[in-house]
C-alpha cells in the first residue's frame, strides 16, 4: 500500500491531453499534405490548366459550361510523402478540414491513385490533363465504397476523415519495393451527381494550420512517461481499452482491477466538481475523456525505486471522429 498525495486540476487542464486537434492522439504518425507542391486541377472554355495552391483555401468546385450543362471545374490533388513508413499498418485516415461553403453544396468524394510517384505533381497542362482524366496509367479509385467523403447535408467548419488502411498498405507494399517511389497521391473531387447551378468547397490548404493530413496507426501505442513520481494526466489514445491495459506497466492501487485494492486510490477521474477514485481499473476508457494517474517510481511496491522513464503500452485501433464532452467551470 503506497501514499499519494492528490493536488485540486482544473476540469479544463484535463481535457488538454485529448482535445487539441485530431493531429494530437498518441501513437500516430501524422503526414501533412505537401505545402511546396499542392495542385488545384481545372476545366476552362480553352481545355485544361492547373495551379499551385496558395493561401489559406483550396477548391472542390462544379461551374456552369453554358447552355445548362453542369461540370467539374475545381478537383484538388493532395500529395503525401510515405518515405520511411514500413507495412502493414493497422489502420490509416485521411483528414480534412472543410471550411466556408457557397451555392448548393454537393456531395465530395476522396479518390485515391493507384501508382506511387518518385516526385510530386506539379502545376502544369500536362499533369493536369493526366490527372484529371485518369490518364496515362494514374489511375483513381473512389475510396469509401458507397459511402462519401463529405455529404452536402453534412456541417461546415469541421474536421472530417475516412478510412485509407487498404490503400495506404497498397502503396506502402508498392514503396517498399520500389523505394524511390514515396509520394502518394489522392484527390478531392464533386460526386458526379449534381444537376444544380454554381458552387464550391473551402478546404483548408497545405499552408495552413488545419491542413489536410493522414495519420498512420501501426497498431501499438508507446507513450513515455519521464520525470519523478507523480500525478499525469492523460486519456484514451485508442477504442475499446480499459485503464487496466493502458496503465498495465506501472504500480496501481486502491480499486478493483488494480495490483492491490488497498491504500489510496491512484486513478482518479472528475465528476464535474471533485476527483473521484474510478471503482474498476477494467472498466473501458472514454475517448475525450481525461484522466488523472499517480506515476510511482516503484513498479512492483518491493520498496525500491525503479526509474523513469516509463513506458505505457496499449493495442487498439485508434480513436476517431467528433466527440462532444462536458466542460465545467
Amino acid at each position: 500500500m503506497k501514499i499519494t498525495t492528490l493536488f485540486r486540476i482544473t476540469l479544463s487542464l484535463l481535457f488538454v491531453t485529448s482535445l487539441f486537434s485530431p493531429q494530437a492522439l498518441l501513437g500516430q504518425t501524422v503526414i501533412k499534405s505537401d505545402a511546396s507542391d499542392y495542385d488545384i486541377l481545372y476545366r476552362d472554355p480553352g481545355g485544361l490548366s492547373s495551379f499551385h495552391a496558395t493561401g489559406d483555401n483550396i477548391n472542390v468546385s462544379i461551374e456552369s459550361s453554358g447552355g445548362g450543362f453542369m461540370v467539374e471545374y475545381y478537383r484538388a490533388i493532395l500529395q503525401f510523402n510515405i518515405s520511411g513508413l514500413t507495412g502493414p499498418v493497422s489502420s490509416a485516415r485521411f483528414h480534412a478540414y472543410s471550411g466556408a461553403r457557397g451555392g448548393s453544396v454537393f456531395d465530395v468524394d476522396l479518390y485515391g491513385s493507384s501508382v506511387n510517384r518518385n516526385d510530386f505533381i506539379h502545376a502544369s497542362n500536362s499533369s493536369s490533363t493526366n490527372e484529371f482524366f485518369n490518364t496515362s496509367g494514374k489511375g483513381y479509385s473512389k475510396i469509401g465504397g458507397a459511402s462519401e467523403f463529405i455529404e452536402k447535408s453534412d456541417p461546415s467548419h469541421e474536421w472530417y476523415s475516412i478510412d485509407i488502411t487498404s490503400f495506404i498498405n497498397s502503396r506502402i507494399a508498392h514503396y517498399e519495393n520500389n523505394p524511390t517511389d514515396s509520394i502518394v497521391v489522392l484527390k478531392l473531387r464533386p460526386d458526379g451527381s449534381y444537376n444544380y447551378g454554381s458552387t464550391q468547397y473551402n478546404f483548408s490548404s497545405g499552408d495552413s494550420d488545419n491542413a489536410p493530413f493522414i495519420s498512420i496507426y501501426k497498431g501499438t501505442t508507446d507513450q513515455e512517461i519521464t520525470g519523478t513520481e507523480g500525478w499525469r494526466m492523460l486519456a484514451a489514445p485508442t477504442s475499446n481499452n480499459s485503464y487496466a491495459d493502458l496503465l498495465g506497466n506501472v504500480w496501481t492501487q486502491g480499486m478493483t482491477g488494480a495490483n492491490t485494492t488497498s491504500g489510496d486510490a491512484s486513478v482518479q477521474d472528475f465528476n464535474g466538481s471533485n476527483f473521484v477514485a474510478l471503482s474498476d481499473l477494467t472498466t473501458t476508457m472514454t475517448p475525450g475523456k481525461g484522466f488523472i494517474a499517480y506515476v510511482y517510481d516503484d513498479d512492483d511496491n518491493d520498496g525500491n525505486p525503479d526509474g523513469f522513464p516509463k513506458s505505457l503500452t496499449v493495442n487498439g485501433a485508434e480513436n476517431s471522429g467528433n466527440i462532444s464532452p462536458t466542460l465545467t467551470s
